[in-house]
């Protein structure tokens, strides 16, 4: 069996239903091509880091996609289809975790351009920025997920493989009463599918041309409104309950946003240190 045949078995019976498939097939897509000639069974851990190293100028595109195939490696020596994991002794690139959001005079600029946006793609950034769900969450969504009069949100199954529920601020539930309802899709594309991926890098891409914020991606939304939460004051719970992250851990570097509880701690420090009641005569 080569990789390419194990990559297309692996997409269609384990990823094939869960929301990571579409990300997955187009990293496997973009990176996979010298691989894909390789037996499972002759794939040699010198190979491995070979076909690595020559995607060093896409460093973090390079460790997802050798997460990927340890995952299907491993995946294909449980059912037996390969038997050996030739990603051994290959590690992933260093790479520093992206920290960017929107500022608030950004979010105003945001909200201004969106005004005069095309519909789908100004309400699909208003869902992404006010709930912080995933891109494919967004792309996804069906009409029967909306709970219009109690304002939940049910995803079926998240990155997480679970179900989650999220309230929606009363302005998404005006925004969503006005929406054309077209077919199952909150944002239909083509042939009856969910809006393409491709369409929805497209409209975003002309509209934060418009408002000057090219560095900025669909994912840094969902950053932007942990970010905001935190600065806001609110726990890391709330904030893990809206990202759906498995564990607290992963919701810990909003932290440091915050930094009320440390400027009061750090003041009421100075405070004990400088008061005249405790230091001697000089």
């Amino acid at each position: 069996m080569t990789i390419e045949q194990l990559s297309t078995l692996y997409l269609n019976n384990h990823l094939v239903r869960r929301s990571s498939f579409d990300t997955t097939k187009r990293l496997l897509r973009n990176t996979f091509g010298r691989l894909e000639r390789f037996s499972t069974d002759t794939l040699r851990p010198q190979d491995v880091l070979e076909w690595h190293t020559s995607l060093s100028n896409t460093p973090y595109q390079a460790s997802r996609a050798l997460g990927v195939l340890r995952a299907m490696l491993r995946w294909g020596i449980r059912l037996e289809l390969c038997r050996t994991d030739a990603t051994t002794g290959t590690r992933r690139f260093p790479t520093s975790s992206r920290s960017r959001f929107l500022t608030t005079e950004e979010i105003h600029r945001l909200l201004c351009t969106l005004s005069y946006a095309a519909e789908n793609i100004r309400l699909f950034v208003l869902i992404v920025l006010s709930t912080g769900c995933r891109r494919s969450e967004a792309r996804n969504l069906r009409w029967s997920d909306v709970d219009l009069r109690h304002r939940r949100w049910t995803k079926p199954k998240t990155k997480n493989g679970t179900w989650h529920v999220v309230p929606l601020p009363n302005q998404i539930i005006t925004a969503l009463a006005h929406h054309p309802k077209v077919g199952q899709w909150i944002f239909p594309g083509q042939h009856g599918q969910a809006w393409s991926l491709a369409g929805i890098e497209k409209a975003w891409g002309k509209v934060r041309k418009v408002c000057n914020l090219t560095d900025v991606r669909i994912h840094d939304l969902r950053r932007t409104a942990a970010s905001h939460l935190a600065i806001n004051g609110e726990n890391l719970s709330t904030i893990q309950k809206m990202l759906d992250h498995s564990s607290l851990q992963a919701t810990a570097i909003y932290a440091r946003l915050n930094l009320d509880a440390l400027d009061g701690a750090l003041q009421r420090n100075a405070d004990r240190f400088f008061s005249s009641e405790s230091l001697p005569p000089c």
